[in-house]
């Protein structure tokens, strides 16, 4: 009996290593976040949908990186826990949470959009990742679609200008998120058959277009008082020290990873705030 314990133990500590689940998360935070941006009364779990569609894209993602994660240091254990549960277990995880997620995205848009997110990832920028340093651009498409996911459902217009601007500093800010990885990790991917910017271009010149890059988006998000209509200090204030955080990640590249996802959590409140002060300061 406790050997068995320990297997489902095993399991689980194995499918919660491959789902991702930091990363994962913060998906599904970005969905809960376009749901709450439309309307601060949560009326559906499209958010949680959302967060099993990001399980089944790295399922699916590491079966199709198997070769290529023995590699790399800090993916070699994937494989290890693929093996525990066996490929066809983790093909029937992906295509459960794919259902799973699909029926939680409660209109039609949500639905399209989460499917395209997983045709995108999978289909599009993992395969294109060995060839081309451009595979980076289907990555980031589908790193864009969690807000607009959450917003559909909870009733937002597709293309109504405030998602618009959010996805388009979501869509951003995924290039430098994959760039610190890279600069991270030189060496690691250096061994590997993709193509990256570092094989292109190098690692200096790389770090000054990472620099470029978050001093772009500090000013778009600087710009958040006027394209989403601040009124409140409060939103004003936090969209500043969001722009602040994103600065950060150039000077503190070793703390980089983290500062760029707080400076986009610090976004999504100032954002938030806003509508919670008009609801309250009407």
């Amino acid at each position: 009996m406790r050997r068995v314990v320990t297997t489902i133990n095993e399991i689980a500590m194995s499918l919660l290593s491959l789902s991702k689940f930091r990363l994962s998360s913060l998906v599904a935070l970005s969905a809960l976040f376009g749901q709450l941006f439309y309307n601060l009364q949560l009326q559906n779990l499209t958010f949680l949908g959302v967060l099993f569609l990001a399980f089944a894209c790295a399922f699916i993602n590491q079966l199709q990186d198997r070769d290529l994660d023995p590699l790399m240091r800090r993916t070699s254990v994937r494989e290890q826990h693929i093996e525990r549960i066996g490929v066809p277990g983790v093909v029937v995880a992906a295509a459960t949470l794919i259902l799973l997620g699909l029926y939680l995205c409660n209109s039609l848009e949500a639905k399209i959009l989460g499917t395209l997110s997983l045709l995108l990832y999978n289909l599009l920028y993992t395969p294109l990742k060995r060839r081309t340093h451009l595979a980076i651009i289907p990555g980031a498409l589908c790193g864009l679609t969690p807000p607009w996911i959450g917003w559909v459902s909870a009733g937002g217009e597709l293309f109504a200008y405030e998602i618009l601007y959010v996805i388009l500093l979501f869509f951003l800010w995924q290039f430098p998120h994959t760039w610190i990885t890279l600069l991270k990790n030189r060496d690691d991917y250096l061994k590997t058959p993709l193509a990256t910017l570092l094989n292109l271009l190098g690692t200096d010149a790389l770090r000054r277009i990472f620099i470029t890059w978050m001093l772009l988006i500090a000013i778009l998000v600087l710009g958040a008082p006027w394209f989403l209509h601040f009124h409140f200090l409060t939103p004003k204030i936090l969209s500043v020290l969001a722009a602040l955080l994103f600065l950060g990640a150039t000077i503190r590249r070793e703390r980089g990873f983290m500062l760029t996802n707080l400076a986009l959590v610090v976004f999504m409140l100032a954002a938030l705030a806003e509508k919670m002060m008009l609801q309250k300061f009407p």
